[in-house]
């Protein structure tokens, strides 16, 4: 894995120093995915990629604490097997930040979704921003575990993307 200053400045920028180039350099991508799904989404588009010879472009979330991005991700086949992975930001929200509440706030055996792509939460049968969702769960009084999942806009838009590369 390689990354440039653009990486290094947003990993120090946002308070991640997990993610500068001393920690990820040498690791693979899958490394820093925790859920199974997600890591078997990249894996597929991945495997296209190399498959096809054909890049694939997708969008994705990168939120922190003040603020939306809307992101495009796309992966270019390279020799020898290899992957380029780089992104773009295609537009930047402002966002007031959601305070957490001081102490050590009371956590639950409840799971809540939320999309790895595009940040969304599932509130019932419903995706919606992160900031409705504290509200709808009331997620400041009582934390559930998260899990990660897919968006069914979100599989759709990855789907056909795999189907038109």
């Amino acid at each position: 894995m390689y990354v440039d200053e653009h990486w290094e400045s947003f990993a120090r920028s946002n308070d991640a120093p997990e993610l500068t180039a001393e920690r990820v350099v040498g690791k693979t991508l899958a490394g820093f995915i925790a859920d199974a799904r997600v890591r078997h989404l990249y894996d597929l588009l991945f495997a296209q990629v190399r498959r096809q010879q054909t890049p694939i472009s997708f969008p994705l979330r990168c939120d922190g604490p003040h603020v939306r991005r809307h992101l495009e991700m796309r992966v270019e086949p390279k020799a020898e097997g290899h992957l380029r992975v780089c992104s773009r930001a295609l537009q930047v929200e402002l966002r007031d930040s959601i305070c957490l509440p001081s102490g050590r706030p009371e956590t639950t055996d409840s799971y809540t979704t939320i999309c790895s792509w595009c940040k969304k939460v599932r509130v019932e049968d419903q995706w919606c921003e992160v900031e409705e969702a504290v509200i709808r769960l009331q997620l400041l009084s009582e934390i559930p575990e998260l899990t990660h999942g897919i968006c069914p806009a979100c599989a759709d838009n990855l789907t056909r993307r795999i189907d038109d590369a």
